[in-house]
């Protein structure tokens, strides 16, 4: 099932929960009462999952804006907004995904020179 993510303002009384649409909620057969380990990549938090109150809302997860933190920023945060990524649930734990890193050696980076005449183009693939 996808999702369409949206950061809510930090609510220190409710740092850890999270709102996510009624049709998501019933879907991975939550608990509102229960903990969660949300998994975002290699990052991952303690949650609490509650339904939102909106129930002609779309798809949607709204995160608080502490969650992952000191990993990710508030402006990183801000920059996943409008992301519509997979939901799924195994056990305990919660996963958002697909997420892409690349890897590659710091002698392979190399800038690029806007006098080049035939500058590189890289295809994935």
């Amino acid at each position: 099932m996808n999702v369409h993510l949206k950061c809510s303002p930090n609510n220190s009384n409710n740092s850890n929960i999270c709102y996510i649409s009624q049709k998501v909620f019933n879907f991975l057969n939550l608990n509102k009462k229960k903990k969660y380990r949300m998994n975002f990549g290699k990052l991952s938090s303690e949650v609490q999952m509650k339904p939102s109150a909106n129930r002609d809302e779309k798809n949607t997860l709204y995160f608080q804006s502490n969650i992952f933190q000191p990993t990710l920023t508030s402006k990183d945060k801000l920059n996943l907004e409008d992301f519509n990524l997979n939901i799924y649930r195994k056990g305990d734990n919660i996963y958002l995904g697909p997420v892409l890193g690349i890897f590659v050696k710091p002698n392979r980076l190399s800038v690029y020179n806007n006098n080049t005449i035939d500058p590189i183009h890289l295809e994935a693939g």
